[in-house]
């Protein structure tokens, strides 16, 4: 990476061979030793090359790896119109800084994961939110004469909503999409890859229909949470006006851990990976709606086509945050419906099956329908 010329200065006006003394990054003399990057798995010349500081854009061979993948997908997009980030939520916090001002309005499900409500409220915008409930998505509001010309942006995730786990039929994306550009919504679409679906086909993303779309994703949730790589792809001006603040705010992500996510990606470890989920994720799920099927009358809960979430929904009259209270007694903990909700529901619990799975699953299940039972405390857990 080489500092940027000065305006007034073309690359024709630059002699061959000069001395870069504004750029404050370390040669090769002052690397640690080419053996450090054999160590872990780089070449002496790429070792070099990832240890500077990258470009906003990120490392061009994963762009590159992305851009094929997504195309196999039907996506239509290019290395020059993705951006690599350091996960999704930084991912949304570029766009929400390229693109809103505060007080604009965004509609995201509702609930959606625990991040993104605080991320929200940290821009200063309004929120709407999209009701989700066990049976999935009620678009109705999207139907509302008050949404005319309001939506600035919407996030959305048509494919295995968390905490629900549903996917949103070719109906509901061809609708859900339709009407939002009619008003002039800009749609950020949360990817998750369609090989972690357990069963049955899968809609295209919203990507695939409209260039307009922009997609976030991220290589952690498939490879290891600690790889924090995520990516960001849509129509060029958007990309670009989002690298600009990842170089005022960040310089640049990392090349090591990009380059160490596209040697993962290029070897086909990521493709084996979604497949090991997907069968994890069906395997666990049999053994949470077992327990689940004694739950109490009018609890109920969606059925996952995928991920390692499941939404409970309560009975109007009961409260998240109790039941939340009454299941850490228990020795067992679960999100309850404000902390996931932008308009405060309390009438929805997330319950996550990826942490635990065999018989410690079962029994935190089991503590937690004890806990559904206003007075009734489990003893602790052993």
């Amino acid at each position: 990476m080489r500092t940027a010329l000065p305006q007034a200065v073309s690359e024709s006006d630059v002699p061959r061979g000069s001395v870069d003394l504004a750029h404050y990054a370390p040669d090769a003399e002052l690397l640690p030793p080419g053996r450090v990057f054999r160590w872990l798995g780089l070449g002496d010349g790429e070792g070099e090359s990832v240890a500077q500081y990258g470009s906003a854009a990120g490392f061009a061979p994963l762009r590159r790896w992305l851009a094929e993948r997504l195309g196999s997908l039907g996506i239509d997009t290019s290395p020059e119109r993705i951006l690599l980030t350091s996960g999704v939520q930084h991912a949304l916090d570029l766009l929400l800084r390229a693109l809103l001002r505060p007080a604009d309005v965004v509609l995201v499900e509702d609930p959606t994961y625990p991040g993104l409500p605080p991320l929200l409220a940290i821009h200063g915008v309004r929120t709407v939110g999209l009701p989700v409930g066990a049976q999935g998505l009620d678009a109705a509001v999207l139907e509302s004469p008050k949404l005319r010309g309001q939506p600035r942006l919407a996030i959305l995730t048509p494919t295995l909503h968390n905490p629900s786990g549903l996917l949103w039929d070719e109906a509901t994306r061809e609708r859900v999409l339709e009407r939002l550009l009619a008003l002039g919504c800009q749609v950020v679409e949360e990817f998750f890859d369609p090989a972690l679906v357990s069963e049955g086909e899968v809609p295209p993303p919203l990507a695939a229909r409209d260039a307009r779309v922009v997609l976030v994703g991220s290589f952690s949730k498939a490879l290891f949470p600690g790889l924090r790589v995520g990516w960001l792809a849509g129509p060029r001006q958007v990309v670009e006006a989002v690298a600009a603040v990842k170089r005022a705010t960040d310089l640049s992500g990392s090349p090591f851990l990009e380059a160490t996510a596209y040697h993962l990606c290029q070897r086909g470890l990521l493709l084996e990976q979604l497949a090991r989920l997907r069968e994890a994720s069906r395997r666990r799920w049999q053994l949470v709606s077992g327990v689940l099927a004694g739950a109490p009358s009018g609890v109920r809960w969606s059925v996952p086509r995928g991920g390692f979430s499941t939404l409970l929904q309560l009975p109007a009259s009961w409260s998240s945050q109790e039941v939340t209270v009454r299941a850490a007694r228990s020795g067992v903990f679960v999100v309850p419906g404000p902390a996931m909700s932008v308009s405060g529901r309390d009438d929805v619990v997330r319950v996550v099956f990826a942490a635990a799975g065999g018989e410690r699953l079962i029994n935190g299940i089991e503590r937690l329908l004890s806990a559904l039972r206003p007075g009734a405390v489990a003893a602790p857990m052993v």
